[in-house]
């Protein structure tokens, strides 16, 4: 059964916020901060759902945006997400109430 979700979170579980500390640009003196951010779709798992992280908040999985898709228990990951306190839409589409 294929299913459409639309998950707004106001905090999108900010997972291993160990920091990983990266260079940056060869001209930057600030390191960039990267986080992971992970979580599960469920009404049942849902499984092959593509699933992006809706940083400007037009509904839509953009290319410039991360993307990732659910495991058979419908846990999803996203690494070296740079790391802001900024509200951000979780967004999936597709895959299989198992």
């Amino acid at each position: 059964m294929f299913r459409s979700l639309v998950v707004s979170f106001f905090l999108l579980l900010f997972i291993g916020c160990g920091d990983n500390l990266d260079e940056g640009s060869p001209d930057s003196t600030t390191p960039i901060v990267y986080t992971e951010v992970n979580g599960q779709l469920i009404d049942g798992y849902i499984k092959n759902a593509t699933v992006c992280l809706d940083l400007n908040l037009n509904g839509l999985c953009d290319s410039d945006e991360k993307i990732t898709t659910s495991d058979n228990n419908g846990h999803f990951k996203f690494t070296k997400i740079v790391k802001s306190d900024k509200f951000v839409s979780l967004i999936s589409n597709g895959g299989i109430d198992t």
